[in-house]
């Protein structure tokens, strides 16, 4: 059972576990929040950011010592992914919210009380 919760490359674990110290599980880590985020992101609309929004989650992404070359290893996401889909977020909650419902075509919104 061992062997399914580690990396399976040449050397026994991806560049990104060993880098960081791990001991090859963080690829299930990245899996499954891969996974998770892509149900997400489907089954909300499957909306992108704005190019503005995109550049400024990745600029944010730069100078954070969470991140390792393009992965964030809080969460394990692929960053240029990540910040371009609008329903993810930094898992230390450095980006600013977005108001998903500005998203939605103009029909679609939910209506007003009143």
């Amino acid at each position: 059972m061992e062997t399914l919760v580690t990396c399976s490359y040449k050397d026994g674990i991806c560049r990104y576990c060993k880098s960081a110290g791990y001991d090859g599980r963080f690829c299930v880590k990245k899996a499954i929040t891969f996974a998770t985020a892509c149900i997400r992101h489907v089954s909300e609309g499957g909306f992108d950011v704005s190019d503005e929004v995109y550049k400024e989650r990745l600029s944010i992404c730069e100078t954070c010592s969470e991140r390792q070359d393009e992965i964030c290893i809080q969460c394990g996401c692929h960053l240029p992914l990540k910040a371009r889909w609008a329903t993810q977020e930094c898992p230390l909650k450095k980006w600013p919210e977005l108001d998903l419902t500005s998203l939605l075509p103009a029909k679609s919104r939910p209506k007003c009380c009143g």
